[in-house]
């Protein structure tokens, strides 16, 4: 297979290419998003996992504000490290499988992915979980093929193994990955004949291993973090029309923030057969794609899946997207692609696009959160209050980032990591400044934490004269422990 037969032509992968960059460039000075915010106070308090995640986009963070300080090029810096390995690996894949021209087409392809875009533009846990898959999968694909020449070099099953077992530091998820590993050794010839050698079982047993600190927090946290995600999520509507609705919305929003353009081709690449690279690659995404799609269809029983909870099988595609897509393929996928990040990027970075339609949204906390937490600290200092508080994870995480302290804490009634680091014994009777927004006001049992809670005022945000949202202050009294 040679460049030509998957480029629409140089110079519009290289357009691409250039306003790929200048709309990660504009992600990267967006303003801090609340979840974003939240991990980076993760990383203040180091901690062997946290109540939402494992902990390796805490440590990455750590890492970064020990060398760059508390500022924006920080929190987004672990982004820029995983995006170029991203890259790295997605581009050598291009070259080997369609020549020098390869990478370039490899890179823009799988760049422009909305989906791969935001989540590897704003630092959520999953900027690293796509990075370590596919290193993992590199390793992988190549210790098959060794294996397929009678030669194998267990060292690249030992680095696939260990790199499976990083990115599951960032999501459970990548356990999905690891399963197709599982399935190339069990129902392929090449992989039953290994399983007598004790090399596979030490892989196994070194991806397993990674997980110790995880499972250690846990135990020690009344696996609060399996809790959570494996019951305290189902609680939706179990009626007909609710659970086909959630179908439909996991499989529409998965299918047009991965791109469209890009599905003909994956169907293709599932369906064939044959040897080679892809087919190496077949081994380990049909499966894991497969098992995804039925489990978290089934979720849709009892809660919505979300279309992210599908990345760690359509990362391990991404290195031959390009050689799997047509022309005409690639050039309505980056047609299309393109202008939704560019939307995307507008609406994480310049205005909420809700905003424009009088529609508020969970992301339009980023927006204001300057001006309400230098309003709230000025609050706080003229009534004297002892403590600082809002009624949500993502609001007191903002306030926190922008004013450069960690003592600001969400006391949401729903469990969340903010419960492990604030305990209310030890600020029994105190006061408190409570911030609120206009997606999570004060509900009854915010309220009846204190004695007494009484409104200051409220604050308007807005962004280039467009109404975003409405912060709350409230001087509250006598905290109940």
């Amino acid at each position: 297979m040679n460049a030509d037969s998957i480029q629409p032509s140089r110079a519009l992968l290289l357009a691409a290419l250039a306003v790929l960059i200048c709309l990660k460039t504009a992600m990267l000075f967006a303003p801090p998003i609340g979840d974003e915010a939240y991990y980076w106070m993760w990383g203040q308090f180091l901690d062997w996992s946290y109540h939402d995640h494992p902990p390796l986009n805490a440590l990455l963070l750590r890492a970064s504000y020990e060398l760059f300080g508390w500022n924006l090029f920080a929190l987004r810096a672990p982004g820029l490290l995983t995006w170029a390995i991203s890259f790295a690996v997605i581009g050598w894949w291009g070259v080997r499988l369609a020549g020098q021209g390869g990478a370039l087409a490899a890179i823009v392809i799988a760049g422009i992915s909305p989906l791969f875009f935001v989540f590897q533009s704003i630092v959520y846990n999953d900027h690293a979980l796509i990075a370590g898959i596919l290193v993992s999968v590199h390793f992988f694909v190549l210790f098959v093929e060794s294996s397929e020449s009678g030669r194998p070099r267990w060292l690249l099953l030992y680095a696939a193994a260990l790199f499976v077992g990083v990115p599951a530091l960032a999501k459970y998820s990548a356990v999905f990955i690891g399963l197709g590993y599982a399935f190339w050794f069990l129902g392929t010839p090449a992989g039953r004949k290994l399983l007598t050698s004790p090399h596979v079982w030490l892989a196994g047993l070194l991806a397993c291993a990674t997980q110790v600190p995880v499972i250690w927090w846990n135990y020690t946290h009344d696996l609060t973090s399996f809790r959570f995600h494996f019951a305290g999520r189902f609680f939706g509507a179990r009626d007909a029309m609710s659970i086909m609705w959630r179908l439909f919305n996991f499989l529409i929003v998965a299918t047009l923030i991965f791109s469209p353009f890009l599905i003909p081709g994956l169907v293709r690449f599932l369906r064939n057969s044959g040897n080679g690279d892809l087919a190496r690659f077949r081994t380990v995404v049909r499966p894991a794609l497969l098992l995804s799609l039925v489990i978290f269809s089934a979720f849709a029983l009892r809660m919505l899946p979300h279309f992210y909870w599908l990345i760690p099988p359509l990362a391990a595609y991404l290195p031959v997207a390009a050689v799997s897509t047509g022309p005409r393929e690639a050039l309505w996928h980056i047609g299309f692609s393109l202008f939704v990040t560019a939307v995307l990027t507008f609406h994480i970075a310049v205005v909420p696009v809700s905003s424009l339609f009088g529609i508020r949204g969970v992301e339009d906390v980023a927006f204001g959160a300057v001006e309400i937490a230098e309003r709230a600290q000025a609050e706080m200092q003229a009534r004297e209050a002892d403590l600082m508080l809002t009624t949500s994870y993502t609001l007191a995480s903002l306030i926190g980032f922008h004013l450069r302290r960690t003592d600001i804490y969400s006391y949401l009634h729903t469990p969340e990591q903010y419960d492990v680091w604030f305990r209310y014994e030890d600020h029994a009777g105190k006061s408190a400044i409570v911030v609120t927004d206009s997606h999570r006001p004060a509900y009854q049992p915010e309220r009846d934490r204190f004695e007494s809670f009484d409104e200051i005022g409220k604050v308007r945000a807005t962004r280039f004269g467009i109404f975003v949202n409405e912060f709350t202050l409230y001087h509250a009294k006598g905290l109940r422990p």
